[in-house]
């Protein structure tokens, strides 16, 4: 049994096919068949379905002592590096669009000055395809909205975010520094796609105040929402970082009842990150209480 054999039969429980392992890995689709056959030789019994590329119930665990053991020897490789002075090539960060645009220009900058040898991997994608990422070993540190309740991932708090209603400039609450929720109630809406955790707690939000405002677009993209704002289709709730810049044609006005939402970083339990990435995270966490 070897590392080669549990990557590749962890990689098609992950991807949920040949196909999509092999792809991953930078493998042939015969190389990954190969390592999984040979698994279920050493262990005499079929490990993945051929069908449905699903585990058999032999198969889950050895899915999941084998996570365990490749993340053991990943972190093992990293320590040993970082023991051993050497400077990492990469640290892989994941990220949402709007922390990509916003929050990290600054840590960015500030860390590529001090680790000229270590190249900054950016991955953007919603909460829940980072957690994903991260879980499978595939990012060393991921910046999520938070709380994240998972035994497999380990989190610090890197800030909080007030969220703000964002209206057009010659809209007729513009003026107003601060408004009620109530006050949008008949007001057409531009919702954020449920598929983004902020999306989720703002919906929840308006439900439990029997809030609930005439839907005009519904998107996951808080660059297209601010847009379609600025075209006058509606207001919308946004997080206040995504206000960070000065934005032409909008204003972005208080409403005190809103909740305050928590980002942070995740990483796998028990994971090793080395010194870039914590000072990374550093500066990040400098950028979110400047900002």
């Amino acid at each position: 049994m070897t590392l080669e054999s549990l990557r590749c039969l962890c990689a098609v429980v992950d991807e949920g096919s040949f196909h999509a392992a092999a792809r991953r890995l930078h493998r042939s689709q015969p190389a990954i068949s190969h390592q999984v056959r040979a698994l279920e030789r050493e262990t005499g019994c079929p490990l993945i379905n051929r069908r449905t590329a699903r585990a058999t119930l032999p198969g889950e665990e050895v899915y999941a002592r084998g996570k365990r053991l490749i993340a053991d020897a990943d972190n093992l490789l990293r320590a040993v590096s970082s023991a051993s002075g050497e400077a990492p090539t990469e640290i892989r960060v994941g990220c949402s669009d709007t922390t990509a645009l916003y929050l990290l220009p600054k840590a960015v900058r500030e860390f590529a000055r001090s680790n000229p040898a270590t190249r900054l991997r950016l991955l953007s994608r919603s909460t829940d395809e980072l957690i994903a990422a991260t879980k499978r070993g595939d990012l060393d540190v991921a910046i999520v909205t938070l709380p994240i309740d998972d035994d497999e991932l380990a989190s610090s708090t890197l800030g909080a975010q007030r969220f703000v209603l964002v209206a057009p400039a010659v809209h007729a609450l513009a003026k107003r520094k601060r408004i009620r929720l109530s006050t949008i109630a008949d007001l057409p809406y531009l919702q954020l796609d449920p598929s983004t955790r902020t999306g989720q707690v703002l919906r929840a939000h308006l439900r439990d105040a029997g809030i609930s405002p005439p839907v005009a677009v519904d998107s996951g993209s808080f660059e297209v929402i601010k847009r379609y704002v600025a075209e006058g289709v509606g207001v919308a709730l946004l997080p206040e970082i995504a206000m960070a810049r000065r934005e032409k044609g909008l204003v972005a006005i208080s409403v005190p009842e809103l909740p305050v939402v928590e980002f942070g970083a995740v990483w796998q339990e028990g994971g090793f990150r080395n010194a870039a990435a914590e000072s990374f995270l550093g500066l990040v966490t400098s950028a979110a209480d400047s900002g």
